[in-house]
């Protein structure tokens, strides 16, 4: 691998990891509940750690400072996971429920390789890789779940991109880690993976510049007064209302565009 290819690579990881660092100062600016905002810069800048530390061809890029931050990337999985609660289910909290594959990871990471001997460093990679695998592949379900029912439309449609994007990567890395182990990575998968977080990163970044802040936030809580055009009730409203006096509530399984069917207008018009 010539010197060139190795200044590319590191240029791109440099560039990926300002890219996420901005992302994560915007994040902490927005109006959204303290918790979203910390998990979202938790992740963010344990993918800015993981970028910089994670290139089989060439030392880690912040040098000395590897063994502070590498934990960082060790519970970035776990941070992943609580943005992805937090972001698409308004009722996130931290308790037990939320912080036990924290002691998992640290646990696997930093407390079984002192009781076991060296000859289980790879039983320990495989049980890692499939926990992490799951916290994944469980962010995913809960980005996807209910999807269509989503009152945040800008939040509605960023769940398949988080899932086919964010979500798909992770697990590739997250598979290849797993497959290779402790042994090194080809030179060109190292290179692929600088390039892919890059683009996806710039992605992320122009997205989020173009949309509102409100992708961020709890869903306002609409009222009658907020619905009314002078005196005169929105005509959305009056149907909305008219359905829910016929019993449209009591229907199992009532989603968004069931109801906005029923009551006869664009399901984007009854989300708003």
């Amino acid at each position: 691998m010539n010197d060139q290819t190795i200044i590319i690579e590191i240029a791109l990881r440099g560039v990926a990891s300002g890219v996420n660092l901005l992302l994560a100062g915007l994040i902490m600016r927005t109006g959204a509940p303290i918790m979203r905002r910390v998990a979202g810069a938790l992740f963010l800048f344990g993918t800015v750690v993981y970028i910089l530390i994670s290139s089989d061809n060439h030392p880690p890029i912040i040098g000395g400072l590897t063994p502070a931050l590498k934990p960082f990337a060790v519970f970035n999985t776990v941070f992943f996971w609580w943005f992805a609660l937090s972001l698409f289910d308004d009722d996130f909290r931290l308790d037990q429920r939320t912080l036990w594959p924290a002691a998992v990871i640290g646990f696997l990471n930093y407390g079984a390789p002192i009781f076991l001997q060296s000859n289980f460093d790879q039983f320990l990679d495989r049980i890692r890789g499939v926990f992490v695998l799951g916290l994944i592949s469980h962010a995913l379900y809960i980005a996807l779940k209910n999807r269509r029912d989503d009152l945040v439309d800008p939040r509605r449609r960023f769940r398949p991109v988080f899932a086919g994007a964010v979500g798909i990567l992770a697990i590739i890395i997250t598979t290849a880690e797993l497959y290779l182990g402790h042994s090194e990575s080809p030179a060109f998968a190292s290179q692929l993976q600088a390039v892919t977080i890059t683009g996806l990163s710039m992605a992320f970044a122009f997205w989020m510049l173009t949309t509102r802040e409100t992708f961020f936030e709890l869903p306002v809580q609409v009222t009658e007064t907020s619905l009314m055009r002078g005196t005169a009730p929105s005509p959305i409203l009056v149907k909305l209302e008219k359905a829910m006096d016929e019993g449209a509530y009591l229907e199992e399984g009532l989603t968004v565009a069931r109801l906005a069917g029923r009551v006869g207008v664009p399901e984007h018009h009854l989300r708003k």
